[in-house]
């Protein structure tokens, strides 16, 4: 399974045509296996989409950074120390935030974040020894399928997964709701098989304890 077989022909086995049964003329399928992907990384999270290492460049005064393209959901935050960062919700973010005399955001060493829409908010304007580079690990949309990237962990590891997929976006494109939502119960139920088996990835991992916050 590729790029080039799922958008052939109806005539040609495995292809988004052939499944649906409809005219390639008729199915903008290039559309469809776009929106499938979507469909799938909106709930999918497993260890082919880890990003790790990603940098954050951090300067001094600064309250936060654009998050990178992709981004999807952190799993690891750490400063120029290598310190792990805490996660907190933005109103506890801001609230930790302070304003000096002169109206200026406080400077210090950041040890909490947000994250708000495309940017990781910082509990604290960043002082001078603050600033460097931080680190972040994440799950992240993997680059899509098309002319110039024809297979992915997809196609290769869960072509199933993405078959569902394309046929709940082919029937939501004709207007087959019935079949759209049985399609869209397929795909759930496989990605909760997926995430479920991934987690064996984990086997015989033995996690360090964390007294970060320890009181």
């Amino acid at each position: 399974m590729d790029y080039n077989l799922l958008i052939g022909p109806k005539t040609t086995s495995g292809t988004i045509a052939s499944w649906v049964n409809y005219s390639d003329a008729i199915l903008p399928l290039a559309t469809i296996l776009t929106e499938a992907q979507a469909l799938i990384y909106k709930s999918l999270r497993c260890r082919e989409m880890i990003v790790s290492d990603a940098t954050l460049a951090v300067a001094q005064g600064d309250l936060g950074e654009p998050l990178p393209a992709g981004f999807l959901d952190p799993l690891l935050v750490r400063d120029l120390y290598a310190n792990r960062m805490r996660g907190r919700d933005l109103a506890s973010i801001k609230k930790r935030r302070g304003l000096d005399s002169s109206g200026a955001w406080i400077q210090s060493q950041p040890h909490y974040y947000a994250i708000a829409g495309a940017t990781i908010e910082f509990d604290c304007a960043a002082d001078a020894s603050a600033a460097g580079t931080y680190y972040l690990d994440y799950y992240g949309t993997p680059a899509a399928l098309s002319p110039t990237n024809l297979t992915n962990f997809l196609t290769n590891r869960y072509p199933t997964l993405l078959r569902y997929a394309c046929m709940a976006m082919a029937a939501d494109f004709l207007n087959d709701a019935a079949r759209r939502d049985s399609w869209g119960a397929r795909v759930a139920a496989e990605i909760a098989e997926i995430e479920a088996n991934d987690d064996l990835s984990m086997r015989g991992a033995e996690v360090d304890p964390d007294y970060g916050e320890a009181w």
